[in-house]
């Protein structure tokens, strides 16, 4: 019995310290891949890069963050076209000297990715990606990375061809970093080591036909403890954002002032936060959805016509809606639709078609 518990003991004690040194490896490892970056901000769109400027000389940011840098990062595929090698599941990250000083030992960098003197642009890449590769400094490494064209490919007018959608830049490799700190470069948490190419911010950006455009700033600055700091980092960009930076545009339609979304939609937290906007300076937003339609059709057919869908309920619908006949507009069941004169003429339809 004595010799069992001494063994069970033994047992679990090397499995905590065993579990302990794990957890301390992945934290170590985690923070050297982040450097000196204590918080990011992750766009789903694009943002100005001038924000970084914008935020630099606010007088609330100033005071409790130092380094900021934006840069640009897409999802990619690398090919090394002698070779035949390809690597998937890749990073490419443009960046500047404003990024590299998270990473002191690796500020040189900075001059190589600013050299545009050479036929390529030069990158850089970790190690992981270099044994994928088999790529050796002077090589010349094809990137491929998906697009944002300016007109969604989901409406009519955008475009589905694979050129528009995908652009591909050669490069030439200039360096290899090793597969920590720099290398380990990521926002996201996980053991596998990433694979990443860094690329000069301005290069990316106009490949990418995204010039003075970003997705991520980071920053570095008060503990990363202090809940405060996280608060203000994200007041201040709250106090910089534009409409247009949330993918919202206004325009005026006689006495009403319309906001539009450029994307297919607005989105539930953003429309959340006009209603509640709307509200403080005493506005009733009224909520539309507007689609293109490929037909309309009866004993005749409308291509390409746009059905809108909107709350009937609201006041101010109900009293600018009215019929030919110049009452206003019923309320409509499930299975039910208004046209205009022009389509109902053209579709040859009546009441009760």
């Amino acid at each position: 019995m004595v010799l069992g518990a001494a063994v069970t003991t033994a047992v679990l004690t090397g499995a905590l310290l065993v579990g302990d040194s794990v957890r301390g490896s992945l934290r170590d490892l985690t923070l050297s891949s982040l450097g000196g970056i204590d918080y990011s901000f992750v766009s789903p769109r694009l943002l100005r890069e001038e924000l970084a400027s914008e935020l630099g000389q606010d007088p609330l940011m100033r005071d409790r963050f130092t380094g900021l840098a934006p840069i640009f990062s897409l999802p990619c595929s690398v090919r090394h076209p002698e070779l035949g090698r390809r690597a998937s599941d890749v990073s490419i990250h443009g960046v500047d000297e404003r990024f590299l000083e998270f990473f002191p030992e690796f500020l040189k960098l900075g001059q190589q990715l600013a050299d545009t003197s050479g036929n390529f642009p030069p990158v850089v890449i970790n190690a992981g990606l270099r044994e994928e590769l088999g790529a050796e400094i002077g090589d010349q490494i094809l990137v491929s990375f998906g697009r944002r064209p300016s007109v969604n490919p989901e409406f009519a007018l955008g475009s589905r061809k694979s050129l528009d959608l995908q652009g591909t830049v050669r490069t030439t490799l200039v360096e290899v970093v090793p597969d920590t700190s720099l290398g380990r470069f990521s926002l996201r948490s996980h053991q596998a080591i990433p694979l990443n190419i860094f690329i000069g911010l301005d290069v990316l950006q106009e490949a990418a036909e995204q010039e003075g455009m970003v997705n991520i700033f980071l920053m570095s600055g008060e503990s990363r403890e202090t809940g405060e700091s996280e608060a203000y980092f994200s007041e201040g960009f709250q106090r910089h954002l534009t409409l247009s930076e949330l993918g919202l545009k206004w325009r005026s339609s006689g006495s009403e002032m319309i906001l539009e979304s450029r994307e297919l939609i607005i989105s539930p937290s953003l429309e959340q936060n006009i209603r509640t906007a709307a509200a403080q300076v005493g506005l009733d937003p009224q909520t539309i959805l507007t689609y293109l339609a490929n037909s309309i059709g009866s004993d005749q057919t409308i291509p390409y016509s746009t059905v809108t869908a909107l709350d009937l309920e609201g006041e101010p619908f109900r009293e600018n809606l009215r019929l030919v006949s110049g009452e206003p507009v019923p309320e409509l069941g499930g299975d039910e639709i208004l046209l205009d004169e022009w389509a109902a003429t053209e579709l040859g339809a009546r009441e009760g078609d």
